[in-house]
This record gives structure tokens, sequence and C-alpha cells, in this order.
């Protein structure tokens, strides 16, 4: 399996994951370097956009090809410290 699993700052196997989320001060959560309104309908998706949407969703398709449930990932977690 690989080494593509971080919640937080706690890592599994060792290795940090580099987040693709922020969460601003009033708790709203966006793409790194994507601004929500670059979102909206009838914006154009510029080819930087697209390189960090495309990234998201590569990064997404990694995660569900480990056929983990955030639960798993917790259990995981747990299991490490216990060692």
């Amino acid at each position: 399996m690989r080494k593509l699993l971080d919640v937080g700052v706690r890592t599994i196997r060792g290795e940090k994951m580099n987040r693709l989320t922020q969460v601003d001060d009033q708790g709203n959560w966006s793409l790194k370097g994507i601004k929500w309104e670059s979102l909206h309908s009838g914006n154009t998706i510029t080819e930087d956009v697209c390189e960090k949407l495309y990234g998201a969703l590569n990064k997404l398709m990694e995660y569900e090809n480990t056929n983990l449930s955030p639960e798993d990932i917790e259990n995981m977690i747990l299991e490490k410290k216990e060692v």
C-alpha cells in the first residue's frame, strides 16, 4: 500500500502528506491556492486552477483506491499509538 495517509499533524508510516485543503478563521474550507469565487459558474478555469483541481482529484482517487474508510484510518492511528 502506498504511503499517502495523513490526519492533521498525526502521520501513518512516518510520512506526512501535504494537505490540499485549508480552513479560514470563520471555518470555511477551500482548496489551497484557489479562491472559492474562481470556481463559481461562468468563471473561466485557468491552467493553474485546472492543475490544482486535477492534483486534488488524483489524490482523492489514490485515497479511494486504498479502500480505507476514515474510521479505518483513525483505527490505524490508534493502533500505532498503542505500539
